[in-house]
């Protein structure tokens, strides 16, 4: 090979050993993000829950009534953040303002309605989670724990409330009236989200 071509050859596998460095460089800062951001929805989560209950203790056992935004909004007289409403991941509409907070801006599903009982019979019973249209799917269930269901189930595809009650059945087995009681909340949600 000539003098020029091994030149050349070296300029080439340089440039490349640096691409390579960036792109890595690139996917590390992504995954530190996505960290990051998943530390924090976690942190709102347990926020939630504290504030969940609160209410309950002093509303003989009851959890806030009302689905969704409706019955989260109710945590506000309690004196829970606005912020613990943002998230960065929900691809809908953002905002970490009071005012400005809506059924639409909350990137929340709440299954409301539920007692103490019933999370004591069901205590892997879903609270709060994550609405489809986020990048991850993070549950908040009755005992406090938090399960990331794209992790525990990478293969499902959610697309919908309905989705996340059949994916956390597939993980948790709930008793049917249960069961049902959530399917049934999520079909409204649904219908409530496609405008129906």
């Amino acid at each position: 090979m000539s003098k020029k071509w091994l030149v050349l050859l070296a300029a080439l596998l340089t440039g490349q050993a640096v691409f390579t460095d960036l792109a890595a460089a690139d996917r590390k800062t992504l995954y530190m993000r996505q960290k990051k951001q998943e530390t924090v929805c976690l942190q709102n989560l347990q926020n939630l829950y504290n504030y969940l209950n609160l209410y309950a203790k002093n509303n003989q056992g009851a959890y806030p009534a009302g689905n969704n935004f409706a019955g989260l909004k109710k945590l506000f007289a309690l004196g829970i953040a606005p912020t613990n409403f943002y998230c960065e991941d929900y691809r809908g509409k953002k905002t970490k303002k009071l005012a400005d907070l809506n059924e639409t801006t909350n990137p929340y599903l709440y299954f409301g309605n539920f007692d103490r009982k019933l999370i004591e019979s069901s205590p892997k019973v879903v609270l709060i989670c994550s609405k489809p249209a986020s990048r991850h799917h993070l549950a908040l269930l009755g005992d406090g724990s938090i399960v990331d269901i794209g992790e525990k189930l990478p293969k499902i595809k959610i697309k919908s409330a309905y989705d996340i009650v059949e994916a956390l059945n597939t993980l948790y087995k709930y008793p049917s009236g249960v069961l049902n009681t959530l399917r049934n909340k999520a079909r409204l949600m649904d219908k409530q989200s496609a405008g129906k």
